[in-house]
């Protein structure tokens, strides 16, 4: 799993989570995107390749970072364990021999960087 932070002198940096290489590639594509660079027509192989680089530091050096046209993309990969909905979520052992999964009421949900984050982001840096 990773901890993302994007961030650029015209907005507030933000705090995103994925829980995989793939989340975290259209993270960094998404961010492309909205800071005006086309992904496609060869473009997408370097940044396959950038990403892949990216995570490769989080994984080994505990974290990477990548300047994706003035917007700062840092990496680290986290020890988290398996991936859940929300910080705090107990997992229940017992589940399917009639209990349930739940929540103790500390979760913290795990903000993943999504479409409105994306526009807002585009926004910002019009």
């Amino acid at each position: 799993m990773y901890e993302i932070r994007v961030s650029h002198p015209a907005l507030i940096s933000r705090t995103f989570t994925a829980k995989d290489g793939g989340e975290l590639r259209n993270l960094v594509w998404a961010v492309a995107r909205a800071a005006g660079q086309p992904i496609g027509d060869g473009e997408d192989r370097e940044m396959v390749h950038e990403v892949g680089d990216l995570r490769s530091r989080a994984d080994i050096e505990g974290v990477g970072v990548l300047d994706v046209r003035g917007v700062t993309v840092r990496v680290m990969s986290t020890a988290r364990g398996d991936w859940e909905e929300c910080e705090g979520h107990d997992d229940n052992p017992d589940v399917g021999l009639g209990e349930t999964d739940y929540c103790d009421g500390t979760c913290v949900v795990r903000p993943i960087f999504g479409c409105e984050d994306e526009a807002a982001l585009a926004a910002a840096l019009a």
